[in-house]
Formats: C-alpha cells, structure tokens, sequence
C-alpha cells in the first residue's frame, strides 16, 4: 500500500496486514477454527497433490483451498461462487461480495461489493463506492473518488494510465481539485511523474499540462517542450 496513507474503512493499516500474516492468522487450522477445517476438508473432493499456491474451488461445497507447505488449507470463504486469478491475485466471490488474496492465500480485502481486473492493475470498490487502484505488487496506487476517471493511453509503444497518486486523505476531495495527476505503466512504475494538476493524454508525443496552474506541454518522456 502507498506508505502514506490507508485505503478504506474494512481495510486495516497497511492494507497487506489485513490477514495479519496469512492463512494461519485467519484462524484456518487452529482454536475454534480447527473443527470446521477438518469437517470441511472431508467434505470437500480434493486433488491428491497439488503445486504451491495452488488454488482450488469446490463448487460442491463452496470451498475453496490453497496448498501450501505441501497441504491443502481452506481459504476464510465459506460461501464460495468463483475465482479468477488476476495480475498475482485471487479474487474471491464470497456469496454476495467478493474477497482479494495474495497467490500464496494471504487475504488482502475481506468483503467489498466489487473487484476487477485492468490490465496490470486491480479495480476495488470500497462500501462508499470509491475505486482503489491496486498494482501487482499490492500497493494502493490510486482512489479514483467523485467522478474520477482512469485514462488509457501509449507511451513509447508502452501501455500506461493517467490517474492521481495515492496519499492519505485523497478520498476527501472532489477529484477535479487533486493536483497530482501522472502516468503509470501496467508493471506499476510511473514513467510520467504524478506532479500535475489535471488529468492528460499524449497526441503526436505531446501533451497539454497544467503544472501548479500553468499551461505547458510536455513530450513522452515527461519533460517540458515549447
């Protein structure tokens, strides 16, 4: 998660922290979790075998499993619909929200109305519908709030996207007041750094900027041009 700030009120600080070290924090196989592990393990038709940070999805019993450490765990959905593997992530249909986990099943949102993949990235509704913007490597990169939009674009032959840069507190604001508009690859580097006061797209390998309310251009590689 971006190192200044939280993301949103289900979601503890920092966001990766959520499942507080993995699958054994989530109460999986120990205490009063035990029992309906085991219950649901015998119930559930299993692989013999499995590769690590394998998934797997029961649609019988609606469980679904990770291997780990060369056994089958079960993962905190006890309402399962689907999974879909995404940009080194899971995303979970837990009943009627759904849930994003790391490959390895450690949790990273617990219960939000919706997720979504885009290209390199990972769309995550909040309760208060504002789009968090999650890269490969987990980190919040943005939170589209109040009208927001992502911006497709190419950049030397690369596929990037213009959005606000994460911080603390973004979500408070009107996203036509945030000054901190950039551009980000599908990997999760900003090769356009996020310093500008609205949003941009390149034509002929130019674009129009407003920089700390200045009108200017700029070319592919960020820098200003005449």
């Amino acid at each position: 998660m971006a190192k200044d700030g939280s993301v949103f009120d289900l979601v503890l600080q920092p966001l990766r922290a959520l499942a507080l070290g993995g699958l054994l924090a989530c109460g999986l196989a120990q205490n009063v979790h035990a029992q309906p592990a085991r219950d649901a393990m015998a119930n559930a038709s299993l692989p013999a075998s499995g590769r690590e940070n394998e998934w797997h999805f029961d649609a019988r019993t609606h469980r679904v499993w990770v291997h780990k450490d060369g056994s089958w765990l079960p993962f905190p959905a006890d309402n399962c619909r689907s999974i879909l593997h995404c940009n080194g992530h899971v995303i979970v249909q837990n009943g009627f929200y759904y849930m994003l986990a790391q490959e390895d099943g450690t949790v990273i949102v617990a219960k939000t109305p919706e997720i979504r993949c885009l290209d390199g990235f990972i769309i995550v509704d909040s309760p208060k519908r504002i789009e968090y913007l999650i890269n490969q490597a987990s980190d919040t990169v943005s939170a589209l709030v109040n009208n927001c939009k992502i911006y497709r674009d190419t950049v030397q032959s690369e596929v990037v996207y213009c959005f606000p840069r994460y911080q603390q507190g973004l979500e408070r604001y009107n996203c036509f007041d945030l000054r901190n508009w950039g551009m980000m690859n599908t990997q999760g580097q900003w090769v356009i750094e996020p310093k500008f006061d609205k949003p941009f797209v390149f034509k002929s390998g130019r674009a129009a900027v407003i920089y700390k309310g200045a009108h200017l251009q700029i070319d592919e590689s960020g820098e200003f041009v005449q």
